[in-house]
This record gives C-alpha cells, sequence and structure tokens, in this order.
C-alpha cells in the first residue's frame, strides 16, 4: 500500500469518526467510548468495547462510554459519574440518550449513569441488576473484561430491542 494511499484512508476514517458522533449537530468532548484509567484491560479488550459502544451509536444514535478509575479520592461514584457524563456531553442533545459505565478499582464500586431519555429502557431497577449480575460475580474473579462485555452486550441489546421508546424532545 503506498503512503499517499494509507493517508487517505485515515482521512477518511478521521472524517466518518468526527461526522458519526451524534446527530445533534453538536460535535460531542468523548475522548474515547472505552477508557481504561485503573489499567484493568488490554489493548484489544479495549477495542472491543469501544466497538460495541460504536455499534450502538451507529444503530440507534445513544452513546455508551465506559471508563475504569483507580479511586475517587473521596469523591462519591454519583456525583463523579453525573460530572464526567455532563463534561463529555454525552448523548444526543434533543434524546438524553447516554450511558456510563463507571468502575472504580480500589474503591470497588460500579455504576450505570442512565440518560433521562433512556430511563424507560434502562430503567434503575435494570441498571442495579445488569451490575449485580453481570458485572460483580465477574469482577470477584478479576474478570473485569468480561463483565463489562456482558454489561456492555445487554445495555446495547435493551436499547435496540426498545429503541421505538426513544423519544425527541424540544
Amino acid at each position: 500500500m503506498t503512503p499517499k494511499l494509507l493517508y487517505s484512508i485515515l482521512f477518511l476514517l478521521a472524517l466518518l469518526t468526527q461526522t458519526s458522533c451524534g446527530t445533534s449537530g453538536v460535535q460531542s468532548k468523548i475522548e474515547g467510548r472505552a477508557m481504561d484509567g485503573a489499567d484493568l484491560l488490554t489493548d484489544e479488550e479495549e477495542t472491543v468495547l469501544a466497538q460495541i459502544s460504536q455499534d450502538l451509536e451507529r444503530k440507534v444514535g445513544s452513546q455508551l462510554v465506559i471508563i475504569t478509575i483507580d479511586s475517587l479520592f473521596g469523591v462519591a461514584i454519583e456525583e463523579y459519574s453525573l460530572r464526567k457524563a455532563s463534561e463529555m456531553g454525552l448523548g444526543r442533545k434533543y434524546y438524553d440518550d447516554g450511558v456510563l459505565i463507571t468502575v472504580v478499582h480500589r474503591n470497588r464500586e460500579m455504576r450505570i449513569e442512565v440518560g433521562s431519555g433512556l430511563e424507560q429502557i434502562l430503567t434503575n431497577e435494570k441498571s442495579a441488576q445488569i451490575v449485580r449480575e453481570l458485572m460483580a460475580p465477574r469482577f470477584r474473579e478479576q474478570k473485569f473484561f468480561e463483565g463489562l462485555q456482558a454489561a456492555a452486550d445487554t445495555i446495547a441489546m435493551l436499547i435496540e430491542d426498545h429503541k421505538e421508546l426513544l423519544k425527541k424532545r424540544p
């Protein structure tokens, strides 16, 4: 492959990635779909999780981000997750359909933060069930990728299967 062709392909991929982040016309501040600050995942595992998120956004428009951090340093996980989702502009503007999975390794805490546009699909009870039944048992066995993949797959499936419940707000 010639360098010119390679650069052209990379440019087109970058352009496609930029234009596919939401449909509101406002550029999202999402740095990555799977950000492993706690170093629990391999690069390949991060790529798999990011692909689940990108597939969901391509199919439905909803955005899913997974973050692992080492410690909260005294901040409540609820506060951290809400602030992080807001900073990233997670979810489409008129749908508020973002999901943030936060894992705090040292604190042994997990949270699924759900935008208000998804609350009929991904209820508090369903989110708690995903944490309790899919993530926690695998995390206890140090199988972080398996737990996150199961959670991401389940969330994506629920949103895809019930996308008619997403309503555009004024």
